[in-house]
């Protein structure tokens, strides 16, 4: 894995408004250490793996960074398929809820919800449900769109196997990232298992394919 000094986060404030506007707040902040580029104008999302510096993302800051695009831009020789978000606090614990991006994780660090790591997106590899294997229990959150079915539908397929899975179905157009502690202890108590999950999936197969 790529390898930096700690001191690239020097050059990144600490703190943006767009931050309070997306419900993170200073304690998650600070825990992540996450920070703003004024020259790119882009919050940014440092990655550490078994405490190392190994990369990070900057994500666009709607209205603010031009131009727009990509929404993520990664340091190079990012490892993205390789490593999972906030794994290293995560492992601290039996249980785990996946998601897919960086955001929803610093969202559940501002609920005091330590225990998430994120896939960097839909795209999900076989190295990391290999690592999310070491878990009890995992909860797979991602979005309702096709990639986040897809990565979805591999995660529980890699792991039902290997540990215990559960899988939560978001509302509309909402992910952990939009939710509140109330919304997220709910759809955690209503996830549905594995088995059924498999179920669901076998079904779509046939409906779609005869």
């Amino acid at each position: 894995l790529p390898a930096y000094s700690d001191r690239i986060l020097d050059g990144w404030a600490r703190h943006h408004p767009y931050w309070a506007v997306r419900g993170i707040s200073p304690e998650a902040i600070e825990k992540l250490r996450l920070g703003y580029d004024e020259r790119e104008r882009r919050i940014v999302f440092p990655h550490f793996v078994n405490g190392t510096l190994v990369g990070w993302q900057k994500r666009v800051i709607p209205g603010e960074t031009k131009p727009d695009y990509p929404k993520y831009r990664n340091s190079s020789g990012f490892p993205k398929s390789e490593t999972l978000y906030n794994l290293d606090r995560a492992r601290r614990y039996p249980r785990v809820l996946v998601v897919e991006s960086p955001m929803s994780v610093a969202r559940a660090m501002s609920l005091d919800i330590p225990n998430v790591t994120a896939t960097f997106g839909a795209k999900v590899s076989d190295l990391q449900i290999a690592q999310l294997a070491d878990f009890e229990r995992v909860y797979v959150w991602f979005d309702r769109d096709g990639a986040g079915l897809a990565g979805e539908k591999k995660l529980v397929e890699g792991l039902h196997r290997r540990t215990e899975v559960f899988v939560v179905t978001p509302d509309g157009g909402k992910d952990m990232g939009d939710s509140d502690l109330d919304d997220i202890a709910l759809k955690l108590h209503e996830a549905t298992p594995a088995s059924l999950r498999l179920g669901e999936y076998e079904a779509w197969k046939v409906s779609h394919h005869g």
